[in-house]
């Protein structure tokens, strides 16, 4: 009959063929499939085990990186100032002898954290004998958790004056003050016009000190950080009224304008010798520190 299944020998190989054609597509894939997924998996460990080989040797050249070659990087905390001698690695290191600027810190520990590097952010434990802080740097800079007391060398003024930082905070982003906050505090040891002419001479500059301690809050004002400081220990004798304002810009300058007024003209006088001049608001002086990194 039409359309009946061909018999015999000739069917039969017809029905060989077929099942031979159809064993081929949906039979099990050939050995050389197999053989060039095996190799392929292979290629993808050897390239990943490349990968972490490369990331960990960058890891531990980084860790070996002198913090004396990272220091003269622009940035970097101390840049601009001078040591004695930096020991010690990026992740580890001392620094004996520094005077930055006209801030004098002896010995100080630098440690950079690891973790905030994810971030793209670089954070510097800075701690010394008197101070500790932590140095950002990223889409933020600027300090954090300030604490402690540093000298500064003030030209005119008869012992150095102390810098002193509580819970201080000021940080940057886009050349504006972000976030501020603690407290600031400046020493200065200010002239005794009681004391007299002669021994207000700049031969005996260490008897004229009397030590006037000013104290104010860190604030935010515009693009500039800001502390105004008023007296907490009594003004010497003939001297009204002191005020302090320290101002810190994004790019890191720091400038403290100091004005006291007097009507005594001892008092005027020993102050011109502590390098103060004449102004519309008393007498006045302004000092430039060592701009930060």
């Amino acid at each position: 009959m039409a359309g009946a299944p061909a018999t015999g020998p000739l069917g039969g190989a017809h029905d060989a063929a077929r099942r031979t054609a159809s064993g081929r597509r949906d039979g099990p894939a050939p050995a050389s499939a197999a053989i060039r997924r095996s190799a392929g998996g292979r290629a993808m460990s050897t390239r990943r085990l490349l990968v972490l080989f490369l990331l960990l040797l960058a890891v531990s050249m980084a860790m070996l990186v002198p913090l004396r070659l990272l220091l003269a990087i622009p940035g970097m905390p101390a840049t601009g100032g001078s040591a004695r001698a930096v020991d010690g690695s990026v992740w580890r290191g001392t620094l004996r002898g520094l005077q930055w600027g006209k801030l004098r810190l002896d010995i100080v520990h630098v440690a950079l954290e690891p973790l905030p590097l994810v971030i793209g952010e670089r954070r510097w434990e800075i701690e010394s004998s008197g101070l500790s802080a932590t140095w950002v740097q990223g889409r933020r800079q600027g300090l954090r958790d300030g604490a402690g007391e540093i000298a500064i060398d003030l030209a005119g003024l008869a012992a150095p004056a102390r810098l002193g930082l509580e819970q201080a905070r000021l940080l940057f982003r886009a050349g504006r003050c972000e976030d501020a906050g603690g407290s600031l505090s400046v020493e200065l040891p200010l002239p005794d016009p009681s004391r007299g002419r002669a021994e207000a001479s700049a031969d005996a500059p260490s008897q004229t000190a009397a030590g006037l301690r000013m104290e104010g809050p860190i604030a935010c004002d515009g693009a500039q950080g800001t502390a105004v400081l008023q007296p907490v220990s009594p003004l010497p004798p003939g001297i009204d009224r002191v005020e302090c304002r320290l101002r810190v810009d994004a790019d890191g300058g720091v400038s403290i304008d100091t004005v006291a007024a007097t009507e005594v003209p001892a008092a005027r006088l020993a102050l011109e010798r502590a390098g103060f001049e004449a102004g519309p608001e008393g007498m006045h002086r302004r000092d430039l520190l060592h701009a930060l990194p």
